[in-house]
C-alpha cells in the first residue's frame, strides 16, 4: 500500500519537480532528522503545528550527518544489548522506524512542497514507542508495590488490585493522562474552522507561506478582497514561485478591476506552470475585461487544450463569442453556442453556465438556434436553485417565457426583478427591468391568451 500510495503521489498528485529534487545522500540526512523529530514531539509534544517549516536539506553541512549516524548508533546499541535489556526497545525502535518509512522522504508526497514531517504522519508509528514507554514506566514502578506477580504479568483483576495497593502509582498515571488531555483540548482548539487553523498555522511558523495563502482564499470567498490580498502578497513574497499565489492574486486583482496586475501574475503563474489549465482562463478573462477579445479567445482555447474537461474555459469561450459574435465571423454561431451546451453537460448544476445558455436560446438572433421551450426549462431551473431572488436570472426567465410568447408570465417575472433589483439598490437594472416588464404587458394585450408555449 505504502508503494502505491508512493505512486499516485508522483503520477496523480503532481508530487514531481525541483521542490521533491533531493539526492540520496540528501534524503539519507532528511530521514534521520524526521525521526528524531518525530519521537521529540511524542514525548515533549509542545508548540505542534499544522505545517511545520520547511527544513533545508544540505549535504555540505556537517550537522545533518548527526541525526542518520545517531540513528544507526541507537540501532547498533540495541541489537548489542539484547541480552541486558531485552528486545523489547529493538522491537519498538523498528516498528516506529518502520511505519515511518513512507514519509521518511525516500518517496515523493506533495506535502513536502510545504514540509517535510507533519504530525499526523506518525500516528500509527507512535504506537511502537508509546506501547515501550508504557511498558517501561509500569515495571520501572514495580517496587512500589510488594507483589509477587509485579514483574511478570498478571490479570486484568490483580492489575486493579496493585493499583488499589499503590496509590502513587495511581497518582502518577492519573497525572500523565490529565497532561495529555489538557494538551489534546488545547491543541483541538486550533481546528475550531480554517480560519483559526491558518492564522494559528501563521503565528507558529511565520514562514508558512501556504497558510498565508489558504487564508487569503477564505478571505476573498468570504468577500473581503482587501484583507485576502494582503495574504496572497504576503505568501507570494515568501515564495515567489508559488505559481497557486500567483494564479489566486491574478483572481483577486481581475475581480477589484486591476487588470493590469491581474495579468501580470497570471502570467507569472503560466510560466511557473505551464502545463495548468486554470491560469489561462483567467488570463482570458482579463484581457476579454481589456477589451482584447483575440487574446482572450486565445487563452481560453490553450486553457481547454491543458485540461479539454475544464468547463469554465468553455462556458467563458461560449459567453466570448456568442456575445463578441462581430469580432468573430470565422466562428459560427452553432459552434459558439456548442461551447455553451459543453460547459453544461459538463457542470449541470452550474447555475452561472446554465442561466447563460438559457439567455442565449431565448435571444439569438439564429432562429435556427433559439429554443424558447428549453430556455425556459434552463430558466425555471435556475431561479428555483436561487429562490426566485437574483434580478437577472429572472430576467432571463422572463425573457424566455417572452420567445414562447406568454407575455402575462413574462410581465409578471420581469416585474418580480424590477421590484428585487430596486431592493438591492440596482437602480439601472431596476429602470432597464421596469421596462421590459411594460413591455411584456403591451405584447400581451396583443396575442389572445390561448396562445402559449404549446400552441407556438
Amino acid at each position: 500500500m505504502a508503494w502505491i500510495t508512493a505512486g499516485m503521489e508522483t503520477e496523480v498528485v503532481g508530487a514531481a519537480g525541483k521542490e521533491w529534487d533531493l539526492s540520496f545522500i540528501e534524503r539519507i540526512l532528511l530521514a534521520g532528522r524526521v525521526i528524531w523529530f518525530y519521537s521529540s514531539t511524542l514525548f515533549w509534544p509542545v508548540s505542534l503545528t499544522f505545517i511545520y517549516p520547511r527544513w533545508a536539506i544540505d549535504a555540505a553541512v556537517w550537522w545533518q550527518y548527526v541525526f542518520p549516524l545517531s540513528v544507526a548508533g541507537l540501532g547498533t546499541g540495541l541489537v548489542l544489548l539484547q541480552r541486558r535489556i531485552g528486545r523489547a526497545p529493538l522491537t519498538a525502535v523498528l516498528f516506529f522506524i518502520g511505519t515511518l518509512v513512507p514519509a521518511l522522504g525516500f518517496f515523493n508526497v506533495y506535502p513536502m512542497r510545504y514540509s517535510y514531517v507533519a504530525d499526523h504522519f506518525q500516528y500509527l508509528a507512535s504506537i511502537g514507542l508509546i506501547t515501550l514507554a508504557g511498558g517501561r514506566l509500569w515495571y520501572g514502578t514495580a517496587f512500589l508495590v510488594d507483589h509477587p506477580e509485579a514483574k511478570h504479568g498478571a490479570t486484568l483483576s490483580e492489575y486493579i488490585a496493585l493499583f488499589r495497593s499503590a496509590p502513587l502509582r495511581f497518582l502518577v498515571s492519573s497525572c500523565v493522562l490529565l497532561c495529555l488531555g489538557i494538551l489534546t483540548w488545547r491543541q483541538g482548539y486550533i481546528y475550531k474552522d480554517a480560519k483559526t487553523l491558518w492564522r494559528d498555522t501563521i503565528q507558529k511558523n511565520p514562514s508558512g507561506w501556504m497558510a498565508y495563502n489558504n487564508l487569503g482564499t477564505l478571505f476573498g470567498e468570504g468577500g473581503n478582497s482587501q484583507q485576502a490580498l494582503l495574504h496572497f502578497e504576503k505568501a507570494v513574497s515568501l515564495n515567489p514561485k508559488d505559481t497557486e499565489t500567483h494564479h489566486n492574486l491574478c483572481f483577486e486583482y481581475g475581480k477589484r478591476g486591476n487588470i493590469d496586475l491581474a495579468i501580470q501574475h497570471g502570467l507569472r503563474a503560466v510560466e511557473l506552470r505551464p502545463g495548468w489549465a486554470n491560469p489561462y482562463t483567467l488570463l482570458g478573462t482579463s484581457f476579454q475585461k481589456k477589451g482584447e477579445l483575440k487574446k482572450a479567445a486565445t487563452y481560453y482555447r490553450t486553457a481547454l487544450e491543458r485540461n479539454p474537461r475544464d468547463a469554465q474555459a468553455y462556458y467563458k469561450l461560449g459567453v466570448l463569442f456568442v456575445e463578441e459574435a462581430t469580432s468573430f465571423p470565422e466562428v459560427k454561431p452553432q459552434e459558439a453556442v456548442s461551447y455553451l451546451e459543453e460547459a453544461a453537460a459538463r457542470k449541470p448544476n452550474a447555475i452561472p453556465i446554465l442561466d447563460a445558455l438559457a439567455r442565449t436560446l431565448a435571444t439569438h438572433p439564429d432562429p435556427i438556434i433559439r429554443n424558447g421551450k428549453r430556455a425556459v426549462q434552463l430558466a425555471e431551473a435556475v431561479c428555483q436553485r436561487t429562490d426566485y431572488r437574483i434580478p437577472t436570472f429572472l430576467d432571463t426567465l422572463a425573457t424566455a417565457y417572452a420567445e414562447t410568447r406568454q407575455f402575462s408570465k413574462a410581465a409578471v417575472i420581469a416585474q418580480q426583478a424590477a421590484e428585487l433589483a430596486h431592493a438591492q439598490d440596482l437602480k439601472d437594472l431596476a429602470t432597464q427591468l421596469q421596462g421590459r416588464a411594460q413591455l411584456y404587458r403591451l405584447r400581451a394585450s396583443s396575442y389572445p391568451p390561448q396562445l402559449s408555449v404549446e400552441t407556438n
